[in-house]
């Protein structure tokens, strides 16, 4: 559900569940985890509270792609990538 939540960018019900216990390094059907999905479409102030709250930098997807990989690839956002602190 995490997932779903960081992935639209619903930041006020993403610092609930994991206020409330989520795991910020679930994993969806892909691997992915919240942080991929978040770095893919953007979402910057859900990658914040994601990395705030120890979100995995370097967990890898099904193809073996860490979230940086996936924004350099997908959507380009060097903001996102900055935000990794690479």
């Amino acid at each position: 559900m995490l997932c779903l939540v960081c992935k639209n960018n619903c930041i006020a019900i993403a610092k609930v569940m994991i206020a409330e216990g989520a795991s910020v390094n679930v994993k969806d059907f892909e691997r992915n985890s919240p942080l991929h999905l978040a770095m893919c479409n953007s979402n910057t102030e859900v990658i914040d509270h994601l990395l705030r709250n120890n979100a995995d930098k370097e967990a890898k997807n099904d193809k073996e792609e860490t979230a940086a990989l996936v924004v350099a690839r997908w959507c380009q956002n060097v903001q996102c990538i900055r935000m990794l602190n690479y």
